[in-house]
């Protein structure tokens, strides 16, 4: 881990070697180190023909346009000032072109240094690890985030498409078992809660029902989501003793729905053992189970 942090922080310093020698270059006109030196070369040469020509006009007596111009609309003192700010900006910048030809020499022999040692085909094959590495992690995120979409899409689906659909079917569940007291169901998507509507028009989160309305919501949900998966077979409902705290009106309500499915095909068994839930049922429906306790022999011991 340390060797990798120090081939980071390599890169990263050779890296900025190079960009600081490209600038250093860009700002002189150069396309590389050759260039750069021959135009450092001619810049030399330039100012010394430059400063070579000035003594040369001053001495032949000629007038210069740009001298004339300035000396007609400045006063001496003013032109001395300007000669000033000139020879300081003219020292300022050669000492600032002297740093970077120090920094590019620098920069040159670390360059050299690197390729020498040997790191910069270590950070090159670090760097090609990386990007395999890279690709890799992307194309898992690539798939992870397909998924993620499908999944969206069956939820969008599921709430768009077929919950609707399950709580039209829950609510014609609903009004007989209720007896016509509540007539719609809502699903609330800000917090996922199930609501539902008086006939008055009242509305009524789930938890606010009483505890008698709220198990007689939960059945007709029940009974929606088992009569909406059903395709091409009817597969037998089970019921183990599932209304033994109704009343006896809302006892009798869920028998009507009960006899309802029935007649529609729709296979119900109903295990019990309340004589008061066999009584409502006809004696031709109704087949007795032997107790699971008879002869059964613990330990040489036999319970009747």
């Amino acid at each position: 881990k340390h060797t990798a942090e120090q081939i980071k922080e390599l890169t990263k310093e050779t890296e900025y070697f190079q960009s600081q020698i490209a600038e250093l270059f860009q700002k002189a006109g150069a396309d590389g180190r050759e260039m750069f030196i021959r135009l450092a070369k001619r810049d030399q040469t330039k100012k010394e023909l430059t400063a070579r020509l000035g003594q040369l006009k001053g001495e032949l007596g000629r007038q210069d346009e740009k001298a004339i111009m300035l000396a007609s609309g400045h006063s001496l003192a003013e032109l001395k000032g300007k000669l000033a700010e000139a020879q300081e900006k003219r020292a300022r910048t050669e000492k600032q072109l002297a740093e970077e030809r120090q920094k590019a020499a620098n920069l040159h022999a670390e360059l050299v240094r690197l390729e020498e040692s040997g790191a910069v085909s270590e950070l090159a094959y670090q760097t090609g690890m990386q990007k395999e590495r890279v690709a890799e992690l992307a194309t898992k995120w690539a798939a992870v985030k397909l998924i993620r979409q499908a999944v969206k899409n069956k939820i969008d689906e599921h709430k768009k498409v077929r919950l609707p659909k399950l709580l039209q079917m829950a609510e014609t569940l609903l009004n007989p078992l209720t007896a016509g007291q509540y007539e719609k169901i809502y699903f609330s998507e800000t917090d996922d809660s199930m609501m539902v509507m008086r006939k008055d028009g009242a509305v009524f989160y789930a938890h606010e029902l009483s505890q008698a309305t709220c198990e007689q919501l939960y059945l007709a949900i029940r009974f929606a989501l088992a009569l909406s998966h059903q395709k091409e077979v009817k597969l037998p409902f089970q019921l183990d003793d599932s209304f033994v705290h109704f009343d006896h009106e809302r006892f009798k309500q869920v028998l009507n729905i009960l006899k309802k499915l029935s007649g529609e095909d729709q296979q119900i068994l109903y295990f019990t053992c309340h004589e008061h839930v066999r009584e409502a049922f006809r004696d031709e429906d109704v087949i007795l189970l032997p107790s699971a306790m008879e002869n059964v022999e613990v330990k040489g011991i036999t319970n009747k």
